[in-house]
């Protein structure tokens, strides 16, 4: 990436797994040189910030101190510290599936406000992290089984533009 722009092998091919950490991880050994701390920077940065955003996902369902609880259980887990430790796209994945949800679940279903979209956008980002990410582009169209309102025509011409961008 660093040479050429793109993620690509010295026999031509090219690397299309985790495009957001890829280029992350390229300008992180741009700043700071090409070493063990560049190469595992932005994954630790997205496992650490896995647990901030488990704690708030978490707020949506439970009290504050099970969230903080489920917070610590999640920077101590041994899963979490394995995957944060390897230069490798599981962390960023984790971490847009855990925003994916808490914007899902906290704006899609109200249909209301352009929040909604933060979602659809955090589910493209699971794509292009990880090939598991299509699993969770399918969870978008779970709100329109929730806006019918009697009339299915009124229904969809109401939220055409949400069908357009999912």
């Amino acid at each position: 990436i660093l040479e050429s722009g793109l993620p690509r092998f010295k026999s031509g091919g090219y690397y299309i797994r985790g495009f957001p950490l890829q280029y992350l991880t390229a300008a992180s050994i741009k700043f700071l040189g090409d070493g063990y701390f560049a190469y595992r920077l932005p994954a630790v940065l997205f496992g650490t910030s896995t647990v901030l955003a488990s704690y708030f996902l978490g707020r949506l369902y439970i009290q504050r101190l099970w969230s903080v609880i489920l917070a610590a259980m999640v920077a101590f887990s041994s899963w979490e510290i394995e995957l944060s430790l390897f230069a490798r796209m599981y962390s960023t994945f984790q971490f847009v599936a855990v925003c994916f949800f808490w914007f899902f679940y906290r704006y899609s279903f109200n249909m209301q406000g352009n929040e909604k979209y933060l979602a659809v956008a955090f589910s493209i980002l699971a794509v292009l992290s990880h090939a598991l990410g299509i699993f969770i582009t399918t969870f978008i169209f779970l709100p329109l089984l929730t806006i019918y309102n009697g009339s299915l025509y009124k229904s969809i011409v109401n939220q055409k533009k949400y069908l357009i961008v999912c």
